[in-house]
């Protein structure tokens, strides 16, 4: 693929990094081209319509000065400007009634023929954050002032993407209302740094499939923190490779995990089947790889997305290792993960669940490429057809609404996000919600001796014990059959089987007489004693 760099990355040319003419040169390469939400919306505020933006907090003096620039029938007042050094909320309210003065000389005949226009920058200024107009004077002044001037003349209306959605007080002004929560891929060439440029062009890199790949990280960020990333990445590089590790650097959040942090071992997790494994190398880890390194054209890039699996479905009993393998598999396709529980979501720490959802793929999408891990999906996305009547089915109903409305923007489109069900009850779970994630996985109990063997070993070797032959081989024939007594050993049957969970607090039994510090050799006493132990539990109890 042909490019000059020099006309189609972003150089210094536009004059001082961070200057007025720098910062609104690179918002029109990112948002004003083509024929996207911003340059409709410059046609209907052309048109006279008023229209509010919700963009990013550090893009709106080079959005105001793009509408300056394009609307020219308009005689602009701005409002609401960000406060200066030792100005407060109350002297940007103040200054807004102005643009009623506005309308009043317009309709007297006085100044130029232009309609009057008002540009209002951060009107969540103006909201207090509870769904109201704060109660000030001021306040409620600078919003009649609003109004008055969407009904008169135009008004275009800014508010912070990262804020919540304003009171209908606000919005209620505005005709229309668009959300620039991303930078088109097509436009993402045009704001990435001359340096960076130059140096893919120098490896032979330089093609659709790579930029896709930055842009699957930034383009949820605001142009110019992209902008500044892939500047440092490019300076610090020597290898591709070297670029997406400072992008992922400069864009991990607390919330998600290095692949190496959520599975720190390099080896295969001990314990499943070799053909659980396998499946998962198969299915999602060697297409996510392959994307990764994909250096196709545009086209080719967004045939190989449709290739990606949206996510899966890891069931089976509880303490089989399912959040342990989902964690593996980020560790194997190398992306970023998060892990949330279905009773986080609900909590009422974190408000309405539904929204807690939206957030939650916003944030992912953010992310992207990485790894979402939903624990407990059961409790989550519980089936709508067994769900009865009332307040609570109907809230159940909503939250499993908005994950099908949600995972289906990740079909088919540069997401990047790779969505893990996990559940003890496969049942329970909405079908719709199943479907949507084509790869079923059963994580059951260990199914051979080896198995066992291979769980043991991997407890022994975190707790430093020393495992002699012998109690190894007693303890993997302990395990091995159902918990009461009297099992006939049947694997076909979940009862009282021995999870690797249960085999780790079970193994933890061993350690009652070690000194601390010092690698434990268990004898055959520790696991009579384990075994008596286990025999008092209710659960097994129950089983007898």
């Amino acid at each position: 693929m042909a490019i000059d760099i020099r006309s189609m990355f972003y150089s210094r040319q536009y004059g001082r990094e961070g200057g007025g003419d720098w910062n609104r040169e690179l918002f029109q390469r990112a948002y004003f081209t083509g024929d996207g939400p911003f340059s409709r919306a410059i046609r209907r505020v052309s048109a006279g319509f008023s229209v509010l933006a919700y963009l990013p907090g550090n893009c709106m003096g080079s959005a105001a000065g793009v509408v300056r620039a394009e609307v020219s029938g308009c005689q602009w007042s701005e409002f609401l400007e960000h406060p200066s050094a030792g100005e407060t909320l109350e002297d940007a309210w103040k200054a807004t009634p102005g643009i009623v003065s506005a309308l009043k000389a317009w309709f007297q005949g006085e100044g130029d023929d232009r309609r009057p226009g008002g540009i209002f920058h951060n009107l969540d200024f103006l909201s207090d954050g509870h769904g109201g107009v704060y109660g000030h004077p001021y306040a409620q002044t600078a919003v009649s002032g609003l109004v008055a001037g969407s009904r008169a003349g135009v008004v275009f209306g800014m508010s912070d993407r990262d804020e919540p959605e304003l009171p209908t007080a606000i919005s209620r002004a505005f005709s229309e209302t668009i959300r620039l929560d991303e930078i088109p891929f097509e436009n993402f060439y045009r704001i990435m740094p001359v340096e960076l440029g130059e140096k893919l062009q120098q490896w032979g890199l330089l093609s659709d499939g790579t930029v896709w790949m930055m842009a699957a990280r930034l383009r949820w960020l605001d142009p110019i923190r992209a902008y500044r990333i892939l500047r440092d990445a490019a300076t610090a590089a020597s290898s591709l490779d070297d670029v997406f590790a400072e992008i992922l650097k400069a864009t991990q959040t607390v919330d998600f995990l290095h692949p190496d942090e959520a599975y720190p071992s390099e080896e295969d997790p001990d314990g499943f089947e070799p053909d659980t494994l396998e499946t998962v190398r198969r299915a999602i880890v060697r297409p996510f790889q392959q994307w990764r390194t994909f250096q196709g054209d545009a086209d080719r890039c967004r045939k190989a997305l449709l290739k990606l699996p949206p996510g899966a479905v890891y069931f089976g009993p509880p303490g089989t290792g399912k959040t342990t393998l989902a964690r593996w598999t980020a560790r194997k396709t190398g992306l970023p993960v998060r892990t949330v529980s279905g009773g986080e979501i609900r909590s009422a720490g974190w408000g309405e669940a539904e929204k807690n959802v939206r957030a939650l793929f916003r944030d992912a999408r953010r992310a992207a490429p990485c790894v979402l891990i939903l624990d407990d999906a059961d409790d989550l996305l519980p089936s709508r057809n067994a769900a009865n009547e009332g307040s609570t089915a109907s809230a159940e109903r909503a939250v499993v609404n908005e994950f099908l409305q949600q995972l289906q923007g990740f079909r088919g489109r540069l997401e990047g996000v790779l969505v893990i069900l996990t559940t003890n009850r496969f049942s329970s779970v909405d079908p719709a919600a199943a479907g949507r994630l084509p790869l079923h996985l059963a994580v059951p109990y260990p199914q051979t001796r080896e198995q066992v063997g291979e769980i043991l070993d991997s407890i022994a070797r975190d707790f430093d014990y020393v495992l002699m032959p012998e109690v190894r081989q007693k303890l993997i024939e302990r395990f091995y059959l159902p918990v009461h007594e009297g099992g006939a050993g049947d694997r076909n049957s979940r009862d009282g089987l021995f999870s690797p969970r249960e085999m780790q607090s079970a193994m933890r039994m061993l350690s009652g007489e070690a000194e601390l510090g010092a690698a434990y050799h268990p004898n055959m006493a520790d696991v009579e004693r384990m075994k008596e132990y286990y025999q008092k539990l209710p659960q097994v109890q129950a089983l007898k």
